[in-house]
Order: structure tokens, then sequence, then C-alpha cells
């Protein structure tokens, strides 16, 4: 259904190996946001520095992990990483991961790292940060905040944000290549994000996502694997229309499938969704 990234088949490169951090941590962790036992960087005090930082959004503020100033003009900056935590929201520990990845590699000044803090109430954050929904329609799939006075802030139109942020040529010259990646509920968003993004392509950089150990896919019709179907590298997988989905009626309903979307993934159609997902660089 996708095009192979092409970090699975070009030759090996350090920057392969900052996106394979988060393959190792999958093979070697039970549950997708084990404690790596990082610290979270101080509140940024110059530009350069590895830091807490924040973003407006709408009328609120969203917190996120950085290597290096996303707004200070740097020409050294080749590749940036946009990586997404799981459902225990812990940014700091995947941002500490990739940045000493990107040192070990000596990428440190040429791959920005950006690690979002996706917020819930019980993470009781700061008076004015935005927070979405613990569980169900969060932040993973898409959804808009749950606090706030103004216009609905949903987690995608964020995302959008900081892609054009560090797609931004007057601030990074030489940037060509933005991977969007995550595990487990940050693999959903990863996968469920490059379907319904508003802004990709972008003019000058290419849009990569890999998705890392999610629990669930997004299905782009109302086909399912058959009972007892097995799949090959080579093909040969056996899809249907589900026979008799009893008490899932809405098996096909966003997020598992097309039907029922709104707010942000509910703006392209399903014809667009099916057209444009194919063609962009997702694993």
């Amino acid at each position: 259904m996708f095009r192979l990234h092409p970090i699975l088949n070009r030759r090996p490169n350090a920057f392969g190996a900052l996106c394979g951090v988060l393959a190792l941590a999958a093979c070697t962790n039970t549950s997708e946001d084990s404690n790596l036992e990082g610290v979270p960087y101080p509140t940024c005090g110059s530009a350069m520095e590895q830091c807490l930082d924040q973003m407006p959004v709408g009328d609120l503020s969203m917190p996120f992990y950085r290597n290096m100033s996303l707004t200070t003009p740097n020409p050294a900056v080749t590749e940036a990483i946009i990586v997404v935590h799981g459902s225990n929201r812990l940014a700091n520990d995947f941002f500490n991961t990739l940045a000493t990845a990107a040192d070990q590699a000596g990428r440190s000044s040429t791959v920005l790292i950006v690690a979002p803090h996706f917020q819930c109430s019980e993470d009781r954050p700061p008076k004015g940060d935005v927070i979405w929904a613990c569980r169900g329609q969060d932040w993973s799939h898409g959804y808009a905040n749950t606090n706030g006075s103004g216009p609905a802030i949903y987690s995608y139109a964020v995302m959008d944000q900081f892609v054009t942020l560090i797609a931004t040529k007057a601030t990074f010259p030489n940037l060509t290549r933005i991977v969007i990646t995550g595990m487990g509920s940050g693999g959903q968003l990863a996968q469920r994000y490059a379907a319904t993004t508003q802004i990709d392509p972008v003019a000058g950089v290419t849009l990569e996502y890999v998705s890392v150990g999610p629990s669930t896919y997004l299905y782009l019709d109302a086909n399912r694997p058959a009972s007892g179907a097995t799949c090959a590298t080579s093909g040969g997988c056996q899809f249907s229309p589900p026979s008799n989905v009893g008490a899932c009626s809405e098996y096909d309903s966003y997020a598992y499938g097309l039907e029922n979307r709104s707010g942000y993934v509910g703006i392209p159609t399903t014809a667009e969704i099916q057209a444009l997902l194919i063609v962009k660089w997702v694993v």
C-alpha cells in the first residue's frame, strides 16, 4: 500500500541510525513509553542550548523540546526529526534519546530534533498550556483541545505549525527533509497525520512519516483481512468487507476507518486521502 521508506533501503548513514533508535526501543522495552530516565531540559536561556520551549497555538501555548532554536537562522541544518511520544506522554525521554543519538553520530549540529509534548489534564500542566483528552478522542488521532477560550486547536494543526516553522527557508535554508515519527500512540499519530495533513507537499522539503509500534492503523476503505488470512512480503493478502460486523457496526468509522470524520481530519475527502497517501513516504 505504501512506498518503502528510503531510510530502510538507502545506504547506511548517521541519519538512518537516528530513526533506528526508535525501532530499537520498540524491541527492547515492554511498554510503548518505557521511562528512559531522561531529565527535562531547562527553559531556554540561549538560542542554541537544548531545552524545553514554548510555541503559541491559538490563545494557548504548546510545550516542546528542541536541540536548537526554531527561529534563529541556521544554514548548518539539513534534516529534521519531529518525534512524538506515546500514551504516557514522556516527550523528554524521546527527545533525550534522539538528541543523544545525534550527538553520538556526530550530527548534533546538522539534525534538528523536535519533541512536542501533547499534555492532558493528568499531567497537571501550567495554566495557559494547551491540553487534550487523556484517551479516546485525544491528540494522537487529531482531535481538538479540551481547554482555552478561542477556536478549537486540533493536534494535527499543531503538527502543521511545527512543520511549517521548521520548513521556513529563511531560518533553515539548507534543510531538505523532515521526518515525522513516533512510537505507540505517537506512531498512530504519524500514520494518521500522513493521511490527513493539509500541508504536504511542502515546497523545497520532503516530508517522510515513520510509524513505530502503533497498536492500530487507519484503514483506507471498508475492507479488512479475511478471517484466518495470512500475508506474505510478496503479497497475497486477502481483504474483503466483513460479512457480519455484529456489535461493531461502526468498525469503519474514524479513527480506524475513513467514515464519520470531523474537524481537521474531516477536511480532505476520502478520495483525496486514498489518492495522496499512497504516493507519500510512509512506513
